[in-house]
């Protein structure tokens, strides 16, 4: 499976998930490593913006990661719109070890577009590569208001 990420350009050759480490997420407990990735560009730009409250862009990169299919959970993703849920969801899969990756609906999105959550502390995760990574020019327009 591939996988894209845009993230900022020091993390950008990165697959640690310092930031979800270090801050927390939807999906899992700060303290916890997860690298956050989508089926699209778009939705990875998407998921920035819901957060964004500056009026300019710092420098992104777009990542570009292959995942092994069998090591992506192939059921369909998981959604709960309860934050506590998620997270619990998110520490039950990274304590199992079964998948080192999983799919998880986006609030932001349709059914076809989808987030991948990436364990870093999974054992198989060195057959996770990131194949690409370069800056990512964003339309100003997604700023204005």
């Amino acid at each position: 499976m591939i996988v894209f990420r845009v993230t900022l350009a020091e993390y950008a050759h990165s697959l640690e998930g310092i930031g979800a480490r270090r801050n927390g997420g939807r999906w899992n407990r700060k303290g916890t490593a997860v690298l956050y990735t989508s089926n699209s560009t778009a939705l990875c730009l998407l998921e920035i913006l819901v957060n964004v409250k500056q009026r300019y862009f710092p420098t992104y990169h777009r990542m570009v990661v292959e995942v092994p299919d069998d090591l992506v959970n192939p059921a369909p993703p998981v959604f709960f719109t309860e934050i506590g849920r998620s997270t619990e969801y998110g520490a039950h899969w990274v304590n199992d070890g079964r998948w080192a990756a999983i799919k998880v609906a986006s609030l932001l999105s349709s059914q076809d577009a989808f987030n991948i959550l990436i364990n870093p502390a999974h054992r198989d995760f060195a057959e996770i590569k990131l194949l690409e990574s370069s800056p990512l020019t964003i339309d100003t327009r997604l700023l204005s208001s």
